[in-house]
């Protein structure tokens, strides 16, 4: 078993992650605003969810992915700092972008819990295992036991 995937889900640790890597991103992405394409933000904002989505699980990863797409609006989408979308080219690279965040969020969510899943019945079937040869060594043991007293009613009947 490895690392995140063999932990249960911790959604306000998932959660917390997603939105201060998303201030974060934000944040360090700002001094080049003006210098990247939309596509730069809108790539780096889309990792809050998938960390989420690691250790919290698919509502941390949505939650995450809102955050993520409230902060792409107001810091690279102009006018800066204002709620306010132009409907027809900033409001589809918006929703595209929600789009594809939560997405990528709910998969990376879906999977780790498939991979958590399948560690638990990787356990379940080891502990299984043992306890077959224990059976198995009890079983040669009686065996064995069985023998021993045949002989013993053998040598009895002489």
């Amino acid at each position: 078993m490895n690392g995140l995937s063999a932990r249960d889900p911790a959604p306000a640790l998932g959660l917390a992650a997603g939105i201060a890597l998303a201030v974060l991103a934000t944040l360090a992405l700002l001094p080049w605003r003006e210098d990247v394409r939309l596509a730069t933000p809108a790539l780096v904002l889309v990792l809050p969810g998938v960390v989420a989505g690691l250790i919290g699980g698919r509502r941390p990863a949505l939650a995450s992915a809102v955050v993520a797409a409230i902060a792409f609006d107001l810091a690279f989408l102009p006018p800066y700092w204002a709620a306010t979308v132009d409907l027809v080219s900033d409001g589809v690279a918006l929703a595209v972008f929600l789009a594809v965040a939560a997405t990528v969020g709910t998969l990376v969510a879906r999977e780790v819990n498939r991979r958590r899943a399948a560690d638990r019945s990787a356990a379940d079937l080891q502990a299984l295992h043992d306890r077959f040869d224990q059976v198995l060594a009890e079983r040669e043991r009686l065996a064995e036991e069985a023998t021993r007293l045949t002989v013993l009613e053998q040598v009895d009947e002489q």
